[in-house]
């Protein structure tokens, strides 16, 4: 698992994948997933369906996963960031807070272009703004590596109204962690070839 949020019931979310065939790279399959443990450290048998856990496929390919949750204040729904099979596009999910598909995206999930002709993608962090937007956080890497975030309805359609189609792959530099401010700035702290940088977008 990647990530670990904790849910206004006290219940611990952690995200990630679920891989069948152990280490044998020949053989394993993985998918993205969201598992739910109660504050007492059992399983979450009213999670998903009744194993604690619901994946999600972003096609084929081995590399799916999510690394990145957050909770809705609002609704208490749990979501999801990471990227698709091939590493090519950005994944986003939404399930209930007992594991149900949303009606965001498709069946509760989407895939998202990042950057045009990018060979690696993925969203590493998401936060939910003061109006319920979803904003999320990763990296993007052409011949060089960008620092990429992409802003979407709570219904999972792209904010027209940020950056370039709601989605801003234009600065130079890798993301590992994002916060929103009370003002709805997004702040970012990466790196940007030997050294440590924070970064602060405009809403």
């Amino acid at each position: 698992m990647q990530r670990m949020s904790i849910d206004k019931n006290g219940g611990y979310v952690v995200v990630g994948r679920k891989c069948d065939g152990g280490w044998n790279s020949t053989t394993t399959t993985c998918v993205p997933a969201i598992a739910r443990i109660t504050n007492g450290g059992s399983v979450d048998t009213t999670f998903g369906s009744s194993s604690g856990y619901t994946t999600f496929t972003f096609g084929s390919g081995k590399s799916q996963s999510f690394y990145g949750s957050t909770i809705d204040p609002t609704t208490n729904d749990i979501i999801a960031v990471g990227r698709n099979g091939a590493a090519t596009l950005a994944a986003i999910a939404r399930v209930t807070s007992t594991g149900l598909p949303t009606s965001f995206g498709s069946g509760g999930s989407l895939t998202r272009d990042l950057l045009g002709g990018a060979t690696s993608e993925a969203l590493f962090t998401a936060n939910v703004d003061s109006v319920s937007r979803i904003v999320a956080v990763g990296d993007a890497t052409t011949s060089q590596t960008f620092i990429a975030n992409t802003r979407s309805a709570s219904n999972g359609t792209a904010d027209s109204t940020y950056a370039t189609g709601g989605v801003d792959a234009t600065t130079p530099g890798g993301a590992e962690e994002a916060a929103l401010g009370n003002d709805d700035r997004l702040y970012v702290v990466g790196y940007s070839g030997t050294r440590l940088v924070v970064w602060r977008f405009w809403p």
